[in-house]
């Protein structure tokens, strides 16, 4: 055991705490601030398939943004320490409001993309 101790406690890491993700989504939070970001997460309660190897909570994302931090963001989630999969996966371009920019109303060139993500669990 104290061998693989290590191993074991990175092991642990990687799947989110079921009773409160507060980890997980202040992970999501910071780094969608870091790449500007408008970012929205709606979770799931835990559910388990029968061709899960885990249990899993689904959370709804929705993030707006310059296409170019959306993929910043993408791949912070891909590198990150959890366990976690996108699927559903839409990308649409947002039609730019007169005057707009800052405080939620999108500006040129910017992207709306929702998807799910997957998190396995603890």
């Amino acid at each position: 055991y104290r061998a693989n101790a290590s191993e074991i406690k990175t092991i642990d890491t990687i799947f989110i705490d079921q009773e409160a993700p507060v980890a997980f989504l202040s992970f999501l939070e910071e780094a969608s601030q870091a790449e500007n970001l408008s970012l929205k997460v709606n979770p799931s309660l835990p559910q388990r398939s029968k061709k899960d190897v885990w249990a899993s909570m689904i959370f709804q994302v929705s993030a707006q943004g310059q296409p170019e931090n959306f993929l910043r963001f993408l791949e912070k989630l891909e590198n990150s320490p959890y366990l976690a999969e996108i699927y559903d996966f839409n990308l649409k371009k947002v039609q730019a409001l007169a005057g707009a920019g800052v405080g939620g109303k999108s500006s040129v060139g910017e992207v709306e993309a929702t998807f799910s993500l997957r998190a396995y669990i603890k």
